[in-house]
């Protein structure tokens, strides 16, 4: 399932809001140094999502806080750990 994102580095805690258009807004606490931001940020979607780190991949915006991320998944699985997580 392909997603658009809006990340914020450097923030003091982790979170994600989901809008009406499918994009989420993502915090991360990892700074955009060194490609920092990225992977902290694919780890975390790996642990959200349960799945492996390499089943999230970053397919645009590497230098950029709007991305394109796929997460490569069941999209039954996907759809069930979003409703579960945010409780719509």
């Amino acid at each position: 399932m392909i997603f658009h994102v809006h990340v914020k580095p450097n923030e003091k805690t982790d979170s994600i809001i989901i809008k009406e258009n499918n994009e989420l807004n993502i915090r991360i606490c990892a700074a955009p140094v060194d490609w920092k931001a990225n992977k902290y940020l694919s780890n975390y979607l790996s642990k959200i999502f349960k799945v492996s780190k390499s089943s999230v991949v970053i397919l645009k915006g590497l230098n950029n806080a709007y991305k394109t991320i796929e997460i490569i998944a069941d999209d039954e699985h996907v759809k069930n750990v979003l409703n579960n997580y945010f409780k719509f």
